[in-house]
């Protein structure tokens, strides 16, 4: 496999050495592999730093594997985005998987293939591994064009991730740009609300700062037919997804086959927008009326063209 993997990695050496594994049977060209430090305040979790520690120097000695390991913890926000930088700092484009993400055989060639394609489009800011439509919609292309950004799982190039800002405190900014991207009120509020504060290190993250700069770019990101990425991290262990009863965790994934069907134009689709924003807000009563009998109407058409075209 022609393409570089990042690994990002803490606490939990069983997840690793499950992805570990998995990586290293598409025999990527190279491999990195960042490692947070232990937090001192956190009883027993040095000796579980030391084992993924353990297990990426093993495999260093037989694989081209370069580490990184922080000597104390720098948290989700710095942690994630410092090893993101670094990684690209090394490599045009590649794959970047946390240690709670576990891909599917396919999700590889998928990204490896789109990497190249839109390598030299600007418009396109990532590959997501991620639909969580649970079956409720399906295209018939491989993928889709999507103005919001799913992370557990994905893949992109230094072009797109140059101009990140871990921190930032330019909220009129920030406001600007979310209304002009966004119609609805209560979406404008959940991101203006949720990107200043993860700006501002009120939340220790650094994907809202990374969506945000997307948005801001117009960029979109792609994403997959069948959901490629099963986050099988979630528990007490875990820093963000603790709750074992979410819908998201360990969801299935499906095999994407190949070769992969294109779209024809590099747009969104109303459809799998409406599910996207499903998914992350409450939608109003109305809202979900309209798109039902939109697609309803949609789809009683498709059909009545497809029988004359048959009929022809």
């Amino acid at each position: 496999m022609n393409v570089a993997i990042l690994i990002i990695a803490f606490n939990r050496p069983d997840l690793f050495a499950k992805l570990l594994a998995k990586v290293l049977s598409v025999n990527p060209t190279r491999i990195y592999i960042s490692i947070d430090g232990p937090r001192i305040t956190k009883a027993g979790e040095k000796k579980k730093v030391e084992e993924v520690i353990s297990i990426a120097k093993r495999i260093s000695q037989t694989h081209q594997v370069f580490l990184k390991i922080n000597s104390g913890n720098l948290g989700c926000g710095e942690g994630v985005s410092s090893a993101i930088s670094w990684f690209f700092q090394n490599e045009e484009k590649g794959i970047i998987l946390e240690d709670d993400c576990f891909p599917h055989d396919s999700f590889f060639k998928y990204c490896e293939l789109l990497l190249d394609k839109y390598e030299r489009d600007d418009r396109i800011g990532m590959i997501s591994g991620n639909n969580f439509f649970f079956s409720r919609y399906s295209i018939s292309e491989s993928y889709f064009f999507s103005k919001y950004f799913h992370i557990w799982g994905w893949a992109s190039w230094r072009r797109a991730w140059e101009g990140y800002q871990l921190r930032s405190s330019n909220k009129a900014e920030i406001a600007e740009i979310i209304n002009n991207t966004f119609y609805n009120q209560n979406e404008r509020n959940f991101w203006i609300e949720h990107i200043y504060s993860a700006f501002l290190g009120l939340m220790d993250t650094w994907d809202y700062q990374w969506v945000y700069l997307n948005f801001k770019n117009r960029r979109y990101s792609i994403m997959p037919k069948y959901n490629l990425i099963s986050n099988i991290g979630f528990g007490e262990f875990a820093t963000h997804t603790i709750d074992m009863n979410s819908k998201m965790n360990g969801m299935d994934t499906d095999e994407l086959k190949f070769p992969l069907l294109h779209p024809k134009e590099v747009k969104t689709n109303v459809f799998t927008e409406y599910f996207s924003r499903k998914i992350m807000f409450r939608l109003s009563f109305w809202e979900r009326i309209f798109f039902f009998l939109f697609r309803t109407s949609y789809d009683i058409i498709t059909k009545i063209g497809l029988k004359r075209d048959e009929i022809n």
